[in-house]
């Protein structure tokens, strides 16, 4: 497979999903050694090729993502910005369209880990010990 369009590091919010019976990899944010970004991309498993899409609002690196239970949203919360966010953002696959209208995080969190539970995103946090947070996805 070849290079993503942007070279990316330091934790970009990924997943895999189905869009129009087509295999995808889509990734979003992350970092370059001096700033975050909000670009996003997907790879075409088909094709196998890269496609830029529409940016996030915020960049964010060291972020996390799940994949919604409908299969048509991707969910992109937390990372670093400047500064520590608790901020989410949700991304329709079909149109590739970002919204901000999905809840944010109680807490600010960076270099995070998220699961999908049933209709509840879990994040995972640690510092000194490992902090679990359920978000409910429902109603997106």
């Amino acid at each position: 497979y070849p290079p993503m369009s942007t070279p990316r590091g330091w934790y970009p919010a990924a997943c895999y999903a189905q869009v129009n019976n087509e295999p995808r990899i889509y990734v979003c944010g992350g970092s370059t050694s001096t700033t975050s970004l909000s670009s996003c991309e997907y790879l075409s498993i088909l094709t196998k090729t890269w496609y830029t899409i529409t940016s996030m609002n915020t960049p964010r690196g060291y972020a996390a993502g799940v994949l919604l239970p409908d299969g048509a949203s991707f969910v992109v919360c937390g990372g670093w910005s400047g500064g520590s966010l608790a901020t989410c953002e949700k991304l329709t696959l079909t149109s590739n369209t970002w919204s901000s209208n999905v809840a944010n995080m109680t807490t600010i969190r960076y270099a995070h880990a998220a699961v999908l539970y049933k209709t509840k995103m879990v994040v995972i946090y640690k510092l000194l010990s490992c902090v679990w947070e359920t978000a409910s996805l429902s109603g997106h």
